[in-house]
């Protein structure tokens, strides 16, 4: 049987965007004026609606799945489950919100497709981090950054560098929710491997001819990590003794 549409809006919307909410496909909105962004998973664009900046994503396939699967699904549940975490997250300015998804019939299948707040000005930390210029401080303030999302009972499902934005005004923000969990307790052994996620971005960044480790970098990583969740842990001393000895193949799938 073919899915019918669905539609989530922002509980705030923009006056600008309620006759856009009201389109059943996004699509016209790629006029000669939209400008395609590069990185990350999926189509995006910036558009701009009466002045307002914002960014128009087609939902796609990351890894190999994307090499032999067309960018439809199935299941609804994820982009629903993301809906939710991201409007959690938006009150507290922790990702930029979503004001409208779309969820198009593909015959038995449906595509995705996000408008949310284009953020003028962001730079995704594996840009600063291939350049070189990533200091001590940004990388504690992402530690810190993951201990509050942990805190508030929420892990990413693709933790990683590009994940991560630096705003005009130098706060991080992160995107790309799907496959994230939400809890009302997350246990340290998850939460350990979430932050390895981090880890494994910043290796695969240096591998592929980016920047190394700064010195020094490891212990203040593990401090934000603990300012941002409230608790200095026991397996956050294992973590830096194993980062300052340079977080080898074997040691990144450390459980």
């Amino acid at each position: 049987m073919p899915m019918g549409d669905l539609r989530l809006i922002h509980d705030a919307l923009p006056e600008p965007l309620r006759a856009v909410a009201r389109m059943p496909d996004p699509r016209p909105l790629l006029g000669e004026d939209a400008k395609p962004l590069s990185g990350g998973r999926g189509g995006s664009w910036r558009v701009c609606v009466e002045s307002l900046l914002c960014l128009l994503k087609e939902e796609r396939r990351g890894g190999m799945a994307a090499k032999i699967l067309p960018d439809v699904f199935v299941s609804r549940g994820p982009f629903l489950e993301e809906w939710e975490t991201a409007r959690f997250l938006a009150r507290e300015s922790l990702t930029p919100p979503l004001f409208v998804r779309w969820l198009l019939p593909a015959g038995p299948c449906f595509r995705c497709w996000t408008l949310g707040r284009f953020v003028e000005g962001a730079v995704s930390l594996s840009r600063v981090w291939g350049t070189g210029d990533i200091g001590v401080e940004a990388l504690e303030d992402a530690g810190r950054f993951v201990g509050g999302l942990h805190r508030r009972g929420v892990m990413h499902g693709d933790l990683n560098l590009g994940n991560l934005l630096l705003d005009g005004a130098g706060n991080l923000q992160a995107i790309d929710w799907r496959r994230s969990v939400r809890a009302a307790d997350l246990p340290p052994g998850p939460r350990k491997e979430n932050l390895l996620r981090l880890v494994r971005s910043m290796h695969k960044i240096r591998r592929a001819g980016g920047a190394d480790c700064p010195p020094g970098f490891w212990p203040p990583l593990a401090e934000g990590y603990a300012e941002g969740y409230g608790e200095r842990e026991d397996w956050a001393e294992a973590f830096v003794r194993r980062a300052e000895e340079g977080f080898p193949v074997h040691a990144l799938f450390w459980r």
